[in-house]
């Protein structure tokens, strides 16, 4: 058995940015429901414009500060409520 990212739902912690908005970009072209985290608001819809630019697909960003318990306890809320 094979596993593929196709309607999975992927979630990239530092997705705006590096590696992890080229790991985005891969797994939208595989059709996963990529959602990006930043923490910077900025910064997240700059990623998510290209993204969608260069795919077509729609993606998901929030805002998430890893080094912050509190911000990490409120993603999870809003993630776990729309997933």
């Amino acid at each position: 058995m094979t596993w593929t990212p196709a309607e999975q739902n992927v979630l990239i912690t530092g997705g705006s940015s590096g590696i992890g908005l080229a790991t985005a970009m891969a797994l939208v072209r595989e059709g996963a429901n990529v959602t990006i985290t930043s923490r910077d608001v900025g910064r997240a819809e700059k990623a998510v414009q290209i993204l969608e630019g260069r795919t077509g697909v729609r993606v998901d960003a929030d805002i998430m500060d890893l080094s912050n318990l509190e911000s990490v306890r409120a993603f999870a809320d809003r993630y776990n409520s729309r997933h």
